[in-house]
């Protein structure tokens, strides 16, 4: 398998969420590490300083849309991703999401829209279509 180099953060309260983009971004050659809450992922970012990060909408406490809005401020180059079961692609774009994918979703599809928003060539296989 390929390793990238590039970390992404997950943040998601759903536990069961967090595992499986864990295994899918992990087996496509990512490291991968996660946040349950906005505020827990904020101070991840000042810690680590991932690559990308993937994030709900539906948190307890900071919400996806706040801790976007904070995290522009913190690092306006770091790429947003937003993963949620909201349909509202428009207000996470005006919030400064580089894109936007809908719950449920195709495993494939995350693979894709990470790899090309870190500037990563060609899907590298072992990813089925199943939906999420």
């Amino acid at each position: 398998m390929k390793k990238f180099g590039k970390s992404i953060l997950v943040v998601d309260d759903h536990e069961m969420s967090v595992k499986l983009l864990r295994q899918i971004l992990s087996d496509a050659g990512f490291d991968v590490f996660s946040a349950h809450s906005g505020e827990q992922a904020l101070k991840l970012v000042q810690d680590f300083k991932p690559d990308l990060i993937l994030l709900d909408i539906i948190l307890e406490g900071l919400n996806g849309y706040k801790t976007c809005q904070v995290l522009k401020i913190m690092a306006p180059q770091l790429p947003v991703i937003f993963l949620s079961t909201v349909p509202d692609r428009e207000k996470g774009m005006q919030l400064g999401a580089v894109d936007y994918i809908t719950k449920p979703f195709q495993m494939k599809e995350v693979v894709e829209c990470v790899k090309y928003h870190l500037g990563i060539g060609g899907l590298e296989g072992g990813i089925d279509d199943d939906e999420i």
